[in-house]
């Protein structure tokens, strides 16, 4: 088996085991990894940072924090500060999620590495990282060639 069809069936499995745990707290991937980006960067964000960060246009980025608020995992508001900018805020309920989710990723990758020794675990990570920079620097490579031609 080559390592591609092997990196791709790991992917697979991960993917699948998210997508499930996200279902289970009634979530939407998107919403989930908005969830996650207000846990990270202190519980609040406005909806510029959010469509900034996720790279999507100003009402699909409301979509989902509407959802989400009637959902109870956020609470919309104005900004106090100026009042023209919306802000998304972590609820209590939001929290409990993001904090589940971390305990998920934990226990998954608990699974990933059962029987490795902390050397190879760290081992497994820098294997990893030489690959997606390896992968990182010739596709930005082709892609220069790309331009050049076109």
């Amino acid at each position: 088996m080559d390592l591609g069809l092997i990196l791709k069936r790991i992917h697979d499995r991960i993917e699948a085991k998210a997508n499930h745990n996200v279902r289970r707290m009634d979530l939407t991937f998107s919403q989930h990894h908005v969830l996650m980006y207000l846990m990270h960067h202190g519980g609040e964000a406005s909806y510029k940072e959010l469509e900034k960060a996720f790279s999507v246009a100003q009402p699909t980025m409301a979509g989902i924090i509407s959802r989400l608020d009637m959902k109870g995992f956020v609470l919309s508001r104005q900004n106090p500060k100026d009042r023209r900018l919306k802000m998304a805020a972590l609820t209590e309920k939001g929290k409990e999620v993001c904090l589940a989710s971390m305990e998920d990723l934990r226990r998954s990758e608990e699974t990933m590495t059962k029987g490795f020794t902390e050397e190879e675990k760290a081992q497994l990570i820098e294997y990893l990282e030489r690959v997606r920079k390896n992968l990182s620097e010739e596709y930005s490579t082709e892609e220069e060639t790309c331009s050049k031609h076109s």
